[in-house]
């Protein structure tokens, strides 16, 4: 199974020991440009760079062929919600809905907020 991730999941995952999980649950897990680059920039802690200089095989940069600037202000996010749209679009499957995922991204914000 395939999964689109923005940074939050990549950056606790390796910084807690434990990104290992997430081959384990799926097969590739594809990351936009945007969430590369956060995850390689100089703010981002030591061990999450390292760990992207050397990233492995299952985790794809995959590029969204467009972006929508209106969906939130964060770039990796928004990259990572059009990737995902695209790729349910492709998929054919009409057991997920896109729009979940924007969605989700949603909710958490708000439980961040609490």
């Amino acid at each position: 199974m395939l999964v689109v991730s923005d940074a939050s999941p990549v950056n606790v995952l390796v910084r807690i020991g434990h990104i290992e999980t997430l081959p384990k649950l799926f097969q590739t897990v594809a990351i936009p440009p945007a969430v590369e680059r956060e995850l390689s920039h100089a703010a981002t802690p030591a061990a999450v760079r390292e760990w992207m200089a050397s990233r492995p095989k299952w985790l794809q940069v995959r590029k969204p062929s467009h972006v929508d600037l209106h969906l939130t202000r964060d770039p990796g996010e928004r990259e990572a919600i059009c990737l995902a749209r695209e790729m349910v679009r492709k998929s054919g499957r009409d057991d997920v809905r896109a729009e979940d995922v924007q969605e989700a991204i949603h909710y958490r914000r708000l439980d961040r907020q609490l």
